[in-house]
């Protein structure tokens, strides 16, 4: 399910700007903390979904179960591509929708998965049965609970960030009116 759209993702065309994005410093590791915290938050998110999927449905139609938690994994995989393409920002985008590949990648993957688990004859080899429309929706909405997750993170580095500028600017100001003050000082003491 990930396949398609890791691939897409290799030939994803540059985000505007990151040219003028100073490199990162030789030393800098790839996996930083934010990153690897970033990693196991969103496969915390993906198993608790998948399984709370599959449990909702494992007394009462075991078959189904399996099948909900599978499509439910998929569909998580495709809202992962958009949530790691976005990177720091937010999934809602220009850019999001800027890589016609990605595109019909998942585009491809949505429609393999129907197939899949609605079309008979692929049911007996991948061992799945045909879902009712409500089980549909279910393993669509439980996925978009990472964008949610994601669009929070993001959102939060963003005031962040934010933070962070003001912070510099109010020193870089305040050493400003410092060096102005010394300045002016110096001055009068010269005068005087």
């Amino acid at each position: 399910a990930d396949g398609p759209p890791a691939i897409a993702l290799g030939v994803d065309p540059p985000k505007p700007g990151i040219m003028a994005q100073p490199p990162r410093a030789r030393d800098d590791v790839i996996l930083s903390g934010p990153r690897l915290v970033r990693i196991v938050s969103s496969a915390i998110v993906i198993t608790i979904g998948t399984l709370a999927v599959y449990l909702a449905f494992e007394n009462s139609e075991p078959e189904a179960a399996m099948t909900m938690a599978f499509t439910a994994f998929v569909f998580f995989q495709l809202v992962n591509s958009f949530c790691v393409r976005s990177g720091d920002e937010t999934v809602f985008s220009r850019h999001s929708l800027s890589n016609r590949s990605l595109l019909w990648a998942l585009v491809a993957v949505v429609a393999m998965q129907v197939l899949i688990v609605q079309v008979a004859w692929f049911e007996k080899i991948f061992e799945t049965v045909p879902l009712t429309l409500s089980q549909w929706g279910l393993v669509v909405a439980v996925p978009l609970s990472l964008l949610v997750v994601e669009e929070l993170r993001a959102r939060g580095e963003d005031t962040s960030a934010s933070q962070a500028r003001e912070i510099a600017d109010l020193r870089r100001r305040l050493g400003d009116e410092q060096k102005a003050r010394r300045t002016a000082e110096s001055t009068a003491a010269e005068r005087a």
